[in-house]
């Protein structure tokens, strides 16, 4: 009988990764123990573990392999990188990206370029939702106390008796030592912040070829140490040409603690991959001089909620043309030092005005430049059709109404509805103590049925009956 027909056929090896400092943890892929190393700094190096799939017994190879460096073998172990990891490699790549803009003429530039300017955000309403103004931070109001009732005399004996009662040299009034404050369950208080100096944009230089009349322009930010934001993907466009004009990674100043991978579309291996082929900048002072380089004070910056790519770039300018505050300001026609009720996000009114599918990467992200195309085209459809804003603004904002509405009448139900329990809560409450009351005097009744009472009736017989007469030794 051949044996060979029945044999199981051997299963492949599963490669794992096993961090040398944590030493428990382990990972399916080279990429993610590098995301592991660079989000806690274990910056080590890992070694390879090889595990039948039909076997409990691990057997440790003795060959190292460093996932955040280059090594011979780096091809054979990008080789089987996740899908988000290609995408995000080749995002450099402008030749295979898709590239869906609006082009203008040149007889249109003159015309948009007019209305661009008189589209520019007063400083009111830039300070108002939330642009930086000023170099140094604006300083913060003083929170209001809150009144607190004065309590009776009474109160504040009954609440300080028992400590008045402890003795000054009691172990309870001592001040806790170190020790006990690590032991604390409390966390202890972060360290205040060190505010963060902006910049402003420099004047125009004459005879400057490269600068811009507008850039359209998106970042894509990163959380570092100390629960800050910082710039780590860069992306500019000339708004009247459509000409990219800055297209990368920026490496961060800080050691990164959340990529955001979901909404950023940034991996640890990405960045490290354009660091090492010198196509990153390095960190946000590299890219605020990259966008100094095409713009200056007369240049007007668009955006999609421009402020937070202005702060991580940490840069005050003064000609903003915002495409969230832009469809904003059509709906609601505020004053400017009035916040805005409501922000459209940029996929919404991306396909409201130009009936275009964009920031559809799922897990995989955003796309920089992307949404720096996207937020000029809105501008551009806004600053050609007033009419169809104004139409699509008045829809939006009885659409806005009619769901406030709903949620207020929504808030008024719940309101009705705790109102109504806590009113039956209370009625069964008293309910119960009425009940309570009752079975009390049933039972006080119960205890004084011995005594008796004599009904007047017996009382009369008990007065018409005839006492013996008394003694006469009793008399005497």
């Amino acid at each position: 009988m051949d044996s060979s027909k029945h044999s199981v056929p051997a299963r492949p090896f599963k490669l794992t990764f096993k961090c040398t400092q944590c030493r428990s943890k382990t990972f399916n892929s080279a990429e993610a123990l590098a995301a592991h190393q660079a989000a806690l700094g274990h910056d080590q190096e890992g070694y390879e573990r090889r595990e039948k799939l039909n076997s409990r017994n691990l057997t440790i190879v003795n060959r190292y392999y460093t996932a955040s460096k280059n090594s011979t073998n780096g091809d054979k172990h990008l080789g089987h990188r996740s899908a988000r990891d290609r995408d995000a490699g080749i995002r450099l790549d402008l030749a295979t990206h898709k590239r869906n803009f609006t082009v203008l003429s040149e007889e249109e530039h003159g015309n948009l370029h007019g209305k661009l300017l008189a589209a520019c955000h007063l400083s009111a309403r830039l300070k108002t939702q939330g642009y930086r103004l000023t170099v140094e931070p604006p300083e913060r109001k003083p929170r209001k106390e809150r009144p607190t009732k004065e309590k009776s005399p009474e109160d504040k004996v009954n609440k300080n008796s028992e400590v008045k009662q402890l003795d000054a040299t009691s172990p309870q009034n001592k001040p806790p030592d170190k020790t006990t404050l690590m032991s604390s369950s409390k966390p202890p208080k972060d360290k205040p912040r060190e505010p963060i100096r902006f910049f402003h944009t420099p004047q125009s230089v004459p005879g400057s070829s490269q600068t811009r009349k507008a850039i359209a322009l998106d970042c894509e930010m990163v959380e570092v140490m100390g629960g800050q934001d910082e710039v780590a993907f860069f992306s500019a466009v000339d708004f009247f040409t459509g000409e990219v004009l800055i297209h990368k990674y920026v490496q961060p100043t800080k050691r990164v603690v959340h990529w955001r991978t979901r909404v950023s579309g940034i991996t640890p291996m990405a960045m490290n991959e354009a660091t090492r082929a010198g196509q990153a900048l390095s960190g946000w002072k590299s890219a605020q001089q990259a966008l100094w380089k095409y713009a200056d004070t007369n240049t007007v910056l668009i955006g999609h909620s421009l402020n937070n790519d202005l702060r991580v770039l940490r840069i005050i300018h003064p000609r903003i043309v915002d495409s969230a505050i832009l469809s904003s300001e059509a709906v609601f026609n505020l004053a400017p030092d009035v916040s805005l009720r409501r922000i459209w996000a940029l996929k919404l009114i991306t396909k409201e005005f130009l009936n275009r599918a964009t920031q559809t990467g799922g897990r995989r992200g955003h796309d920089c430049l992307e949404d720096a195309y996207s937020a000029r085209d809105v501008v551009i459809w806004c600053l050609r059709n007033p009419g169809k804003l104004t139409v699509w603004a008045q829809n939006a904002r009885a659409e806005h109404e009619a769901k406030m509405e709903q949620l207020r009448k929504e808030r008024e139900a719940r309101a009705q509805e705790e109102k109504e329990k806590k009113e039956k809560e209370k009625s069964e409450k008293e309910a119960k103590e009425r009940m309570k009351e009752s079975e009390m005097l049933e039972q006080t009744g119960d205890a004084n049925s011995s005594a008796k009472v004599v009904p007047p009736e017996s009382c009369q017989l008990l007065d018409n009956l005839e006492l013996p007469a008394e003694p006469s030794c009793l008399a005497s």
